[in-house]
């Protein structure tokens, strides 16, 4: 079991550094598709790992949970739209016409 000082030292870590990402909206870019998002399966197969078993102490378990919630949004963000079927004529949405021209 760790120290009640490193488990609050943490906390405050995480409190910090969720508040600075809210505040200056990196967060936000995470949860677009992009291909580097498939690269936070890193960090989040490393949270699983962690978690799963009882190595992390219950403080730092609902942080654990908050991170991975948030890596695998950005995964499955990005697979979605790696997997979904790219049409260019929809039945819903009618092709317009070229304008005739006269010649």
């Amino acid at each position: 079991m760790r120290s009640l000082t490193s488990v609050s030292i943490e906390l405050a870590m995480f409190l910090t550094a969720i508040t600075i990402m809210l505040l200056q909206k990196d967060i936000h870019p995470l949860f677009r598709p992009h291909k580097t998002n498939l690269l936070l399966i890193i960090p989040a197969t490393t949270l699983l790992q962690a978690i799963l078993p009882t190595a992390v102490p219950s403080p730092l378990k609902l942080p654990s949970y908050f991170l991975l919630a948030i890596f695998s949004a950005a995964i499955l963000a990005e697979l979605y739209q790696t997997l979904s079927p790219k049409t260019e004529f929809s039945p819903s949405r009618p092709v317009p016409f070229p304008a005739r021209t006269e010649t």
